[in-house]
């Protein structure tokens, strides 16, 4: 390590073909350098800065706000993002969060930093230990010891407690109903028909609020194997990105892990295995995926918004959603 943080940003290595071609976008564009902000996280840590040989960019790109993965010496791992204020969770929430899990033990990354700098707080940073495996696919999801070790995970998650208050589920969901009143209020009356009835707040206030990922993709499962990459009964676990958990209401935790995709990834009974096997009304499920539709584009106007709600219809009409 060393403290001189003149790399050039070009000369950095990637992982594969897709980083360097969007290594390559990074650096043609007008996107300020992240070397700069990796500069100032690392101070905050108090961690030196690499030599050329230890940096390696592993994910750059701006999907869901991430501007740059770093790879520091296969020891760290510094994740920048622009997160969409909508996503945005305290620090001390996170933090929180992962050491509970790290304590349970828990297959969740180590953390060593969460949240923001002063120097530009529309950044958020984390640095978290390196876990040396590789991302699952959705066949490995499926083994055995796969869906043993994130049952734990979300029983784990049901537990814990790392708020002094919780917001319920009335307080919770109010403004996003409100907002999707808004939203809705701007289409045409043919799609509003076809809408239909949404639950209202009386019918939503009686269920729990639950911890949850949120953004449980393979992706972001890093499995670490045995003595070869077939030795799946050693295989160990670690759940990364978690910028987007939150306290959620229990039926956003069934649509989102008891569709047919979740089913596909997890197994039939996943739901049932974490308490949440019981019957959920389709119409709260309904309610809940154009909520969360709402918020996704709040800020597009009523044409966008009627494309994205005859997307969500047809695709809810074709698939068995839950159950």
């Amino acid at each position: 390590m060393n403290s001189d943080a003149s790399i050039d940003f070009k000369s950095l290595s990637v992982d594969n073909e897709a980083s360097r071609a969007a290594l390559d976008d990074i650096v043609t564009s007008q996107t300020p350098d992240p070397i700069k902000y990796l500069q100032e996280v690392l101070s905050a840590c108090g961690l030196p800065f690499p030599t050329p040989d230890e940096l390696a960019i592993l994910r750059p790109g701006k999907e869901q706000g991430r501007q740059a993965v770093f790879s520091i010496a296969k020891k760290w791992i510094v994740r920048i993002f622009e997160l969409h204020e909508g996503y945005k969770q305290p620090a001390s929430f996170l933090w929180r969060l992962l050491k509970e899990l790290e304590h349970r033990g828990a297959p969740c990354e180590r953390i060593r930093f969460y949240g923001t700098l002063s120097t530009n707080e529309s950044l958020h940073y984390t640095v978290t230990e390196y876990f040396d495996g590789v991302a699952l696919t959705h066949e490995l999801c499926t083994l055995p010891q796969v869906r043993e070790q994130i049952v734990a995970l979300y029983r784990h998650l049901g537990e814990i407690s790392v708020r002094d208050t919780v917001a319920t589920v009335e307080e919770y969901m109010r403004p996003r109903l409100e907002l999707l009143q808004r939203k809705l209020s701007g289409l045409s009356p043919d799609i509003i028909k076809q809408v239909g009835q949404l639950s209202p707040l009386s019918e939503l206030s009686v269920f729990r609020m639950l911890l949850s990922h949120r953004d449980l993709a393979p992706e972001n499962i890093i499995a670490r194997f045995g003595p070869s990459v077939n030795d799946c009964e050693s295989m160990t676990l670690a759940v990364i990105d978690w910028e987007f958990a939150a306290y959620v209401p229990e039926f956003h935790v069934v649509l989102q892990m008891g569709n047919e995709s979740g089913r596909e990834l997890w197994g039939e009974d996943f739901l049932h295995r974490i308490g949440l096997g019981k019957s959920y009304p389709e119409r709260i499920l309904w309610t809940e995926s154009l909520c969360m539709l709402a918020e996704d584009y709040e800020q597009c106007g009523a044409l966008e918004f009627e494309a994205e709600v005859k997307v969500v219809i047809r695709g809810w009409e074709s698939i068995e959603v839950f159950g």
